[in-house]
């Protein structure tokens, strides 16, 4: 242990102490001290255990609070105590930042080591600190050297010969010092440093030192001068301003920093097709990209993902930070335009046409009419892809001009997006072309019999006096029977009839028989259960020429529906006959083994056999 030694002051960085050792045993320089003791000085700038328990010994200091203080560097960041240090939170060391109040309190206390009183204090030598928290004095430039000069890193970090001049006129220096209140994150940042941890909130809480102060800084620069501004031309004073309100918003809480990012992005100019996070947010999200692989800043990544999902346009693979938003995602004409290569124009008077955009996104730019990118809006342009106008359309379905206007007009082939307004002609789905194409075949045969005269519908419905309409339904209703189909022709050309069916299906005399109005109301059945009774062969039915309108309808003789009502009874007026709830009815017939006689899905409803009910 040395015998002239200096007080390890709170706060003072192991260089400082070492400086001050050296120049109480008037040594001419700390490094050429360092190498008679024993040790290299670069071990205690770099803060080695070895090193810093040297120095504690010869100096007399306590090594827990030396270590504390020290800036301990492991080749990529420093470390003070527990908190970790970015290299970029680092003070150059070109200038020597100290505060004259305390270099005064210094040399006034411990006037008896004279010269060597004056302690550095790790916190000077931290860019965020600018103010002295204890004497609310801002930091003044002690000793300045020129960049280019050829110091040598001992040079540098010797604090008591730097400060040698600047003791000399330290009566001024206080007197004209700049009086100033420190910001909540200089206090946050003096109490970690003083081996504390404030309890904040949880975002802030759970931060490391370095993230605080950075995460800071970047969001205050975006929030203060926009998404353009380069952090290496902030002022001293812009810098303190901008640090000041990211630390405000971070100790507000995640939703504070989301709203914050959001009103920013709508604050600041952009680009016509400004699209991608890099495009909003500028420096902020370049900053996070040279940082990918910190998990401490996975909060700001996470905020900016969900501020980009919620108010901006995004393709639909585009990641954002490497992750793909599954839900939530909002695109624009611009994105689907993109994506899908339509003209945006064409595509935005399509989707003003289904309802995704409202009328008045009918006039904004494509960057600019956004939706949501829910399953409705997929489904809609999926199908939007898929449409084609009408004369595609026609030749899709291979069928004349004439045969596919009168299909249209009858609204058997609808089209998905109809003409008026911005659009002068209707969008017809593929889907549900193929859908009516697969309906018309489902029942034609291949193979034609040589014994019978079939020709394409549009001739068939000529020979037959009646229209192409009659001749498609009755081929869709069921009604007719020898339906055949062409090889060598595709789509509706390809289906070949028998006129003489289709007049004996014209001709057909009119039958007394009640229609499906009728048998409603007797039977007090819907006309569901009615239609499903008839379609699964339940219940006899026909079909006859309406008196009045002339068309084919559905007719059930008298003696079949009461044979039927003799044979079965709903559970709605077995429900009525033991005045019973339905379910109650259910319960009790399921209860005995007694199951329904057709398959309610089926028909509709609910039918019992009236020979399986119980007597009683």
């Amino acid at each position: 242990m040395l015998k002239l030694r200096v007080p390890l002051l709170p706060g003072e960085s192991a260089t400082s102490f070492c400086s001050r050792l050296a120049l109480r045993n008037r040594c001419p320089s700390v490094g050429e001290f360092c190498r008679d003791m024993g040790f290299a000085f670069r071990d205690v700038i770099k803060g080695t255990e070895e090193a810093l328990l040297q120095l504690a010994n010869l100096g007399g200091a306590d090594i827990e609070q030396l270590r504390s203080c020290a800036l301990r560097f492991d080749g990529f960041d420093y470390a003070c105590g527990s908190n970790l240090i970015e290299p970029a939170l680092r003070r150059s060391m070109d200038q020597l930042m100290v505060c004259p109040a305390c270099v005064a309190a210094d040399l006034s206390r411990w006037g008896d080591v004279g010269a060597a009183a004056p302690a550095g204090r790790t916190a000077w030598l931290l860019t965020p600190v600018s103010i002295c928290v204890e004497h609310h004095i801002a930091l003044v430039a002690a000793d300045i050297r020129p960049k280019n000069a050829p110091w040598r890193a001992v040079e540098f970090h010797d604090f008591a010969r730097r400060i040698q001049p600047f003791i000399q006129e330290i009566e001024h220096q206080v007197a004209t010092a700049e009086r100033r209140a420190p910001t909540k994150l200089e206090y946050h940042l003096h109490i970690c440093l003083g081996g504390a941890r404030p309890v904040i909130n949880e975002l802030v809480d759970a931060l490391p030192f370095y993230a605080v102060a950075q995460a800071s800084l970047v969001v205050g620069t975006f929030l203060r001068f926009g998404p353009k501004a380069g952090l290496k031309h902030l002022s001293e004073g812009q810098r303190r301003e901008v640090e000041a309100t990211g630390f405000d918003i971070l100790t507000a809480g995640p939703e504070a920093l989301r709203a914050a990012l959001r009103d920013g992005i709508e604050r600041w100019p952009k680009g016509k097709n400004a699209a991608g996070a890099n495009a909003f947010f500028g420096t902020l999200h370049t900053w996070l990209l040279y940082r990918s692989g910190d998990a401490a800043y996975e909060f700001l990544r996470e905020a900016i993902r969900n501020v980009m999902v919620s108010t901006t346009a995004t393709r639909a693979s585009e990641a954002i930070y490497g992750i793909v938003p599954d839900s939530g995602r909002l695109q624009s004409v611009l994105t689907v335009s993109e994506e899908t290569g339509m003209h945006p124009k064409r595509l935005q008077r399509l989707l003003v046409a289904t309802g995704v955009l409202g009328a008045d996104s009918a006039h904004l730019s494509a960057h600019k009419a956004t939706f949501p990118a829910d399953d409705r809006t997929s489904n809609i342009l999926e199908r939007i892809l898929r449409c084609i106008p009408k004369g595609a359309a026609r030749e899709y379905v291979n069928a004349p001009r004439v045969q596919f206007d009168l299909l249209h007009k009858a609204g058997i082939i609808t089209p998905f997006i109809k003409a008026g307004g911005m659009l002068k002609d209707h969008g017809f789905d593929k889907r549900d072309l193929d859908i009516f194409l697969e309906r018309l075949i489902a029942r034609a045969r291949s193979s034609i019999p040589e014994n019978v005269d079939v020709t394409q519908i549009p001739t068939a419905a000529k020979r037959a006096s009646c229209s192409t309409v009659t001749v498609v339904r009755m081929i869709l209703d069921g009604t007719l029977d020898r339906i055949y189909r062409q090889a060598d022709i595709a789509g509706f050309m390809s289906i070949l009839v028998d006129p003489k069916e289709i007049q004996a299906a014209l001709l057909k005399p009119e039958r007394t028989g009640l229609s499906i109005s009728q048998v409603e109301a007797r039977m007090r059945w819907t006309r569901n259960v009615i239609c499903g009774l008839t379609r699964n062969g339940r219940l006899p039915a026909g079909s006859a020429r309406n008196p009045v309108t002339k068309r084919i309808q559905t007719i059930i003789e008298p003696k079949d529906l009461d044979e039927f009502d003799t044979k079965y009874v709903s559970l709605s007026a077995l429900s009525k006959e033991k005045r019973l709830f339905p379910g109650t009815v259910r319960a009790w017939l399921g209860g005995l083994g007694i199951e329904p006689a057709f398959d309610p899905k089926a028909v509709g409803a609910t039918f019992y056999r009236r020979a399986e009910l119980p007597t009683a």
